[in-house]
C-alpha cells in the first residue's frame, strides 16, 4: 500500500472581520474572507482597482456584468465591504466573479501554471 505524500487537514474558520459581501452566496462562503484578511488594510485599494479592471475587462464582452465604479481613496475593511457589497446587490453571478477576482489576486502564479503559460 502507498503512503501518502501529504496531510490534507481542514481547520475551522471563523472570520476576524465581519464582511457580508459574499453573504449571497450561503453555504461556507465566508471562508473566501480569509482571503481579504491575508491583505493589509493599505493594500485594498489595490486589491478593489484590480476587480475593477477584470469587472470591466468582462465588462466588454458581456454587457450584462455592469462596471464596478472607480475608487481612489484609501479603504479600509468595512469600506471595502460596502463598496463590493453595493456592487454585488444581492446578484450572485457577480459574487462568484468577486470571489474568482479575489482568487486571482492571491494567487497568481498559481492561475498561470494551471493555464499552461
Amino acid at each position: 500500500m502507498k503512503e501518502t505524500l501529504c496531510e490534507i487537514s481542514v481547520n475551522s474558520y471563523e472570520p476576524n472581520i465581519h464582511f457580508t459581501f459574499l453573504n449571497v452566496l450561503g453555504g461556507e462562503s465566508y471562508i473566501a474572507y480569509s482571503l481579504v484578511e491575508k491583505i493589509d488594510e493599505y493594500k485594498l485599494k489595490n486589491l478593489y482597482r484590480f476587480m475593477y479592471l477584470r469587472m470591466l475587462k468582462i465588462h466588454k464582452q458581456f454587457e450584462e456584468v455592469p462596471k464596478m465604479e472607480l475608487l481612489k481613496i484609501p479603504m479600509n475593511y468595512d469600506s471595502f465591504n460596502t463598496h463590493i457589497n453595493n456592487y454585488i446587490n444581492g446578484n450572485k453571478l457577480l459574487a462568484v466573479l468577486i470571489l474568482q477576482s479575489l482568487y486571482h489576486y492571491t494567487n497568481p502564479k498559481h492561475i498561470k501554471k494551471t493555464l499552461g503559460s
